[in-house]
This record gives structure tokens, sequence and C-alpha cells, in this order.
């Protein structure tokens, strides 16, 4: 039943309708439409494809726990979550913000998909108690973000996420992903100081900064995700070019090769482990896995016997 209603608060978080989306492109812009939707259909199918690999990711958690082929793919789901939640800020909110509409109505419907992650996190905590799986107190501190719940950890972190960008919205609006990144890349500067000062942090401090260990991705390491989909969803609309996007990914590139002089069998291991102590290795191997599955539904689409898997 968790697992069910894990999957179901995946596919009912914002998505990015590309039909409905580009049939309020202008005018004026008609001509880049056939390009830019093939872009988004894209982005549609890489999502259908997260949610396909959180379900056997799920799946193998609460049944198959001793089948380990398929997690270091299966893993790329959350990444895959946080970076197209990025690039939906920047096409479903800011454009629109940009083109006329209100700060006032664009928080306001950022604060109901707040309500709505949370209500849901909720849920799975009422749902973990109800079926045993969690005790009354530790229920009501996952809800909270205070302890580790069944699966809503990535729901907890849409809802921080969207009250932040509700608190920052003029910036974004003005600058885009270039905050966010600049917090991201300060966030790993501190990373060292944060883990002199907190040896042994409470969750709330894991769940917050990504110091110790049990909580991942934590918020301020995810700006790492989020700021790469920023920057994906502006170079999709043509807000700013694939700069910021190319340097991110060699960035990752680097920090995956670094990863590699462990020996790849090692590696992988490290990338299960590295999730839950917020090591950047986690956030490069998330990256690159995106672009490669990006990739891969790119290449399917100009074979037609893969094309109709793309739809998802």
């Amino acid at each position: 039943m968790i697992v069910l209603l894990s999957i179901w608060a995946f596919e009912k978080l914002p998505v990015i309708n590309v039909n409905k989306r580009m049939e309020k492109v202008s005018a004026t812009r008609r001509t880049a439409r056939a390009t830019k939707s093939t872009r988004f259909e894209t982005l549609d199918a890489i999502q259908g494809v997260t949610v396909v690999l959180a379900m056997l990711d799920h799946v193998k958690v609460q049944f198959v726990t001793d089948v380990h082929v398929l997690v270091p793919l299966t893993r790329l789901s959350t990444p895959g979550f946080v970076i197209l939640f990025g690039a939906m800020i920047e096409i479903a909110y800011l454009s629109k913000l940009r083109a006329g509409r209100t700060i006032r109505s664009v928080r306001e419907r950022m604060a109901s998909r707040l309500i709505t992650c949370w209500a849901l996190a909720a849920l799975l905590s009422l749902a973990a108690l109800a079926s045993g799986s969690l005790d009354f107190d530790s229920a009501w501190r996952a809800t909270l973000g205070l302890g580790l719940g069944r699966f809503n950890e990535i729901l907890l972190i849409y809802a921080a996420l969207f009250a932040i960008l509700i608190a920052v919205l003029p910036l974004i609006a003005r600058y885009g992903s270039v905050p966010i990144l600049a917090v991201a890349l300060l966030g790993w500067l501190l990373q060292p100081a944060f883990t002199a000062a907190f040896p042994d942090p409470p969750q709330l401090m894991n769940y917050i900064l990504g110091v110790g260990t049990g909580y991942g991705p934590a918020l301020l390491p995810a700006m790492t995700f989020l700021g790469f989909g920023f920057a994906l969803g502006e170079a999709l609309t043509g807000r700013r070019g694939y700069n910021l996007v190319v340097l991110i990914a060699l960035l990752a590139i680097v920090i995956c090769v670094s990863e590699l002089s462990h020996g790849v069998l090692e590696s992988g291991r490290r990338f299960l482990a590295n999730r839950w102590t917020n090591h950047p290795g986690y956030y490069a191997v998330g990256i690159l896995g995106f672009i490669g599955i990006s990739a891969c539904l790119v290449g399917a689409k100009h074979i037609p016997l893969l094309e109709p898997a793309t739809n998802l």
C-alpha cells in the first residue's frame, strides 16, 4: 500500500504538460515551436522513465531486497525527479511570470503545490503508521522531517524547495538559475565546516545541510539538482544558452572520473552509499545519469521500432 501511494504521489506532482504549454506559445515564437516541442516532449518522456525507475526501486526495497542488479539504475529516479522539478519551475512558473503574470498569483500557485506535497508526505506517514511500518512517534517525526519515514522524504524536499522558491521568487525571476547554483556552490564549499561543527548532527540538521549520515538528497545539496534543472529549463525556453548546462556536466564528469579511480565495482557501491552521506559523487552521477537517459530517449525517437516506447 505504501509503495502504491508513493508512486501515486510522484505522478500527482506538477508535470510539464507539453501540449498545453505549446498551445500558449505566442505567435512571435511559432517558428521555434517544432524544435521546442521535441525537447519538451523528451522531458515528459524522462518523467515517465523516472516514475518507472521509482516503482522498480520501491518494489525492490519491499519485496526483493536480495536483488541488487538494477539498483544503480533505479536510484537515478530521485535525481531525475529533482532535476525535472527545477526545469518545471522555469517552464511552468517563471516563464509565465515574465510573460505578465503577477508574483502574487505565482506564489499562490506554488503555495498550493507546497501544501499538496506536504499533505501527500503526511498521508504516506499515516499509511505507514496504519500498516505497522512506523510507530506513532516515528510517523509524526517523519511528517515534519525530523526522522526517516517510508518513501515520503522526496515529497518533504519538494515542499521545502517550494517554500524557499516562494521566499526568493523576485530574485529567481530576475536572475534565474544563477542564485540557485550559487547557493549550491556555497553549500559544497561550506560542507567541511558543517561537518566539523556538527560531528553528530540531529536529523533536522542532516535534512537541511546534508551533514552526517542517513538523509539524502538533503535540502542544501539538492540545490545542485535544482539548479541544473533550472539551467536546463532556461536553455529549452531560450532564456539562456547551454553554457551553464555544459559547465555543470563537465564538472560532474570530473567528479565521476575521480570516483572511478576507486575501481568500477567499488565506484558502484560508493554511488549507493554516497546518497546517504550527500557525497558530491552522488550528485555527479545523478546529473550524468539524467543526461544519459535524455540522450537515449532522443536517440530512440529516431528508431521507428523504439519510438512508441518514448511516449511514456
